[in-house]
C-alpha cells in the first residue's frame, strides 16, 4: 500500500499497513476536505501508531498519539495548533502525568477534549487516557476525568 494516493470509493481503504507519514497525512487532508470521517479516523489512528513507535513509556506514547490526532483534526486552526505546541513543550518539560492532570483538573473541558469529542474520538481525550492509566494518577484526577466524561454522556468508559 506504500505510496498509494487517496481515492474515495464507497469503501474505506485499509490503512493498517501504511507507514509513510506523508501518505497518511495526505489521507487525513483528503478525508477532511471530502467529509469522510471513517477514513479520517483510520488515517489518524495509523498515523498515531507510526509516530509513537519510538516512545517507551505507554502513557507518554498514548498522550503523544492523542496530540498528533488532535493536530491532524485541527490542521486549519492555527490558534489551537499553537496551544498544542505549548502542550508538547510542557510534556517534554514536566511529563505526561503532570500535563494530563492539569488538563483534567481544569474547571471547564479543555479544547482537546471538546474537539476530540466533536470528531467522534472520545478515546483520544485526556480524560479517557487518564482512566486508561488510572493507577498512575491521584484518585482526585481519575475522579475528575470520570466526572467530565459522564458530564458529556460517556458513562461506559471505565479505568483499566
Amino acid at each position: 500500500m506504500a505510496g498509494k494516493r487517496p481515492s474515495f470509493a464507497d469503501k474505506a481503504p485499509d490503512l493498517s499497513r501504511e507507514t509513510s507519514q506523508r501518505v497518511l497525512a495526505d489521507w487525513v487532508r483528503s478525508a477532511l476536505r471530502l467529509d469522510r470521517p471513517d477514513i479520517l479516523h483510520a488515517a489518524v489512528r495509523q498515523l498515531c501508531r507510526c509516530q509513537d513507535m519510538k516512545i517507551v513509556d505507554p502513557l507518554e506514547r498514548a498522550f503523544t498519539a492523542n496530540l498528533l490526532a488532535l493536530e491532524q483534526a485541527l490542521a486549519d486552526d492555527s490558534a489551537t495548533r499553537r496551544r498544542i505546541v505549548r502542550t508538547r513543550k510542557k510534556l517534554e518539560r514536566d511529563g505526561a502525568e503532570a500535563v494530563l492532570a492539569d488538563l483534567v483538573l481544569k474547571a471547564n473541558a479543555s479544547d482537546a477534549f471538546l474537539r476530540m469529542v466533536a470528531f467522534g474520538q472520545v478515546e483520544n481525550t485526556p480524560e479517557a487516557l487518564v482512566l486508561d492509566h488510572a493507577g498512575r494518577f491521584d484518585g482526585a484526577v481519575a475522579e475528575a476525568a470520570r466526572a467530565r466524561l459522564q458530564e458529556y454522556g460517556y458513562d461506559a468508559l471505565q479505568p483499566s
